[in-house]
C-alpha cells in the first residue's frame, strides 16, 4: 500500500507534519509529502506506520491524503522527500 496525498486538494495547513513527523513533512512550497524514511525499499507505507497515517487522515481539513491499495510507486503525486 501507498500514502497518497492529493495536490490539488493540500491546502499546505501543515497537521499531519505536524503530528507525524515521522511520515510526513513539508515541502519548500509547504505543502504535505511523505518521508523517505517512511516507506519501505519498493517505496511503500512501512505497515508500522499505518496508525499514524490512519490519524493523519482523520485531522487533514481537506481530505487530501489517502492509503492506497497496489502499485508500490512511492507516495504523494509529486515525490517523497
Amino acid at each position: 500500500m501507498r500514502v497518497r496525498i492529493d495536490p490539488d486538494r493540500c491546502q499546505g495547513h501543515g497537521l499531519c507534519a505536524a503530528l507525524h513527523p515521522d511520515v510526513f513533512d513539508l515541502d519548500a512550497n509547504g505543502f504535505s509529502v511523505v518521508q523517505h524514511d517512511a516507506l519501505d525499499q519498493r517505496g511503500a507505507l512501512d505497515p508500522s506506520l499505518l496508525t499514524e497515517v490512519d490519524e493523519a487522515i482523520g485531522t487533514c481539513p481537506e481530505d487530501a491524503i489517502a492509503v492506497v491499495e497496489g502499485s508500490a510507486r512511492p507516495t504523494v503525486e509529486g515525490e517523497a522527500r
